[in-house]
């Protein structure tokens, strides 16, 4: 496992969850409409990204293989239990559509890092 990365993993997941549960001000003004969609689609591909480099740089060759299936499963579990954080919060809401940005966020970083490996013998 790469220290720096995984230490830059947790952070930003600590940061995410600060996010999460802040109380925010409305804003006065948006650049578009759903423009919080576009703000989960980069948190997560950031995320995924961090937690890709953990695994890829493992010194374990099953990991490395499985880099990819770990950071989606990681990622998207951390998502749902942040969604699912904020619907017990009254000044914040849960949504499909957050949790699809997220998604999403996390399948982009994976289309770009991930190679898979030689066809096996």
């Amino acid at each position: 496992m790469s220290r720096p990365y995984a230490i830059a993993a947790f952070l930003w997941a600590a940061l995410m969850l600060v996010a999460a549960v802040s109380q925010t001000q409305p804003a006065a003004a948006t650049l578009f409409p759903q423009e919080d969609k576009l703000l989960h689609f980069i948190e997560y591909a950031v995320f995924a990204l961090l937690l890709y480099r953990v695994f890829s740089h493992s010194s374990d060759t099953r990991i490395i293989g499985r880099a990819a299936l770990y950071t989606a499963c990681i990622a998207i579990g951390y998502g749902i239990a942040l969604e699912a954080l904020q619907s017990t919060l009254p000044y914040r809401e849960c949504t499909v559509y957050d949790f699809l940005a997220n998604c999403a966020g996390v399948a982009f970083t994976l289309g770009l890092c991930w190679r898979p490996g030689p066809p096996a013998a």
